[in-house]
């Protein structure tokens, strides 16, 4: 985060939002993203993301 703040130094607007998501959309707002391809192998290429994405589909689609 200091590394992000150092490069925005001198930035009249606004360059970063916190957006909130409740524990209740949480699952519908992952597979949305799931669904658009945002999904941690597409971020984390590698074993790491593969795992990661093993793990988030069968959480959210179930072991099918």
């Amino acid at each position: 985060m200091k590394q992000l703040e150092a490069l925005m130094v001198g930035q009249a607007e606004k360059w970063a939002t916190k957006i909130v998501v409740t524990s209740e959309l949480r699952k519908e707002a992952l597979r949305r993203l799931f669904q658009m391809n945002i999904h941690p192998l597409s971020l984390f290429p590698g074993v790491d993301g593969l795992g990661r994405f093993c793990g988030q589909k069968a959480d959210l689609f179930g072991w099918e």
